[in-house]
């Protein structure tokens, strides 16, 4: 059985996503080779099959076979790569990297960066259990911060997880100020913020001791599971995550909700993350 309950006709996806914050030496050492093969698996056990098409560095390096792929990826440095796509052609299942640190110029590299890693599935191809364990062991090899879970349909961009916008000739897929806002001052994960409440969130030692998220715990509102010793699963009904929302309405928490961006923005730490990851 899904994970989630039967949809329409669309084409619903499972988008994960998990996010670590790190400085320029940290994000040079990451073992991108090791995400890449272990997304890969996840994809190809849910799907039966890898992607048909794969670049690196926004399409510098281009592959259309995964034998291709593998072989020239072998020879490449982890620190050379700051973008990595696959697409699958018979659906919109993808994976994505984005470490973009790697990728600014010297003199203007922040203090702190946000590597990401995004893969989206079909809807019912992704059981619990997988869930878990996919989680569990991209910690061996990314040691990610937070992370979540999002439902999306096929008309949807995964990336800012807004409806695309359809034009005469194709699509526009726009950046928006929340999405800035998100990008220099994600380093507020580490210090008990969130970019927004989700039905499946991954949280840190410092966002479960955060009060809202306590004071969640103590009304024993969602399922609460331990992935290791560092993070942690909670799990949301709808109904849990409309009450929860309106305890976050508003707060300073929320780094990236449209509703109460407003409230983190003025906050002193919103000033203190943003001075650690501007640019330089």
């Amino acid at each position: 059985m899904g994970l989630f309950g039967i949809g329409n006709k669309k084409t619903y996806y499972n988008v994960l996503k998990c996010f670590k914050i790190v400085d320029l030496d940290e994000a040079s050492k990451i073992n991108i080779h090791e995400i890449v093969l272990h997304s890969l698996g996840l994809t190809f056990t849910v799907n039966l099959s890898y992607p048909s098409s794969y670049e690196i560095n926004f399409g510098e390096k281009q592959w259309r076979s995964k034998t291709g792929f593998d072989k020239a990826i072998s020879k490449m440095k982890g620190e050379d790569i700051f973008d990595f796509t696959a697409l699958f052609s018979e659906s919109k299942s993808s994976i994505h990297y984005d470490n973009n640190i790697l990728n600014v110029v010297s003199s203007s590299v922040p203090n702190k960066s946000m590597v990401s890693v995004e893969i989206a599935v079909p809807k019912l191809s992704i059981v619990y259990n997988q869930l878990m364990s996919f989680f569990s062991s991209l910690y061996n090899i990314f040691q990610y911060d937070y992370g979540y879970v999002v439902e999306l349909s096929e008309d949807y961009d995964f990336g800012t997880e807004r409806k695309i916008k359809k034009k005469l000739f194709g699509q526009e897929i726009t950046i928006e100020e929340i999405d800035k806002i998100w990008r220099f001052h994600s380093v507020g994960i580490n210090y008990g913020f969130l970019k927004d409440i989700y039905l499946i969130n991954i949280f840190n030692k410092t966002q479960i001791s955060q009060p809202i998220i306590n004071k969640c715990f103590k009304e024993k509102i969602g399922k609460l599971e331990q992935i290791n010793d560092d993070v942690s699963l909670w799990l949301l009904t709808n109904k849990e995550l409309n009450q929860v929302q309106d305890f976050f309405k508003e707060s300073k928490y929320l780094i990236a909700n449209k509703d109460s961006s407003r409230y983190f923005l003025d906050s002193d730490e919103s000033k203190r993350f943003h001075a650690m990851m501007k640019l330089g």
